[in-house]
């Protein structure tokens, strides 16, 4: 008697053994993605603390003058700047780009802009209608909404 495993008993295992690793990957795609949406939102909030934290303590950048600071929101990326309103041609603006897959959407600041006065570090202009954004991805169908209270502080990320 001849001992081993026919032809079908190996296809049911190639088989199993395929599907589990197709099932494998497709989690670790999704917390992937997940986690770059987790990574994005906490850049943004660190960035929007920064920001304020500046404005608070009077930060000069070696130009001997208290400024406000703000944050100006694109579609893909964003921009730290000095001053009370945002100039796109300013060489002092930091962009930074989020992921490839992330955007922004419904930015409520006025002009997509968030400035924090020079001294309180509060939003300058601030509204209840004006106090959010949102980060999405569309490829797994997540958004991420952030709203900021008066004193320029995340109250709540939905």
């Amino acid at each position: 008697m001849r001992r081993g495993f026919t032809l079908v008993e190996l296809i049911i295992v190639a088989a199993i053994i395929s599907s589990l690793a197709v099932l494998g990957t497709m989690n670790l795609v999704g917390s992937q993605r997940q986690s770059g949406m987790d990574a994005a939102v906490v850049q943004v909030v660190s960035d929007l603390r920064e920001q304020r934290i500046r404005a608070m303590t009077g930060d000069t950048e070696g130009t001997g003058t208290i400024s406000s600071y703000g944050i100006y929101f694109g579609t893909d990326a964003y921009t730290l700047f000095r001053g009370n309103s945002y100039a796109a041609g300013d060489a002092a603006n930091f962009v930074v780009n989020l992921d490839s897959t992330i955007s922004f959407a419904n930015v409520n600041f006025p002009g997509g802009v968030v400035v924090f006065s020079d001294g309180s570090g509060e939003v300058a202009g601030w509204s209840s209608a004006t106090d959010s954004f949102a980060l999405t991805d569309p490829d797994n169908g997540t958004t991420k909404t952030i709203t900021i209270n008066q004193y320029g502080v995340p109250v709540a990320i939905n």
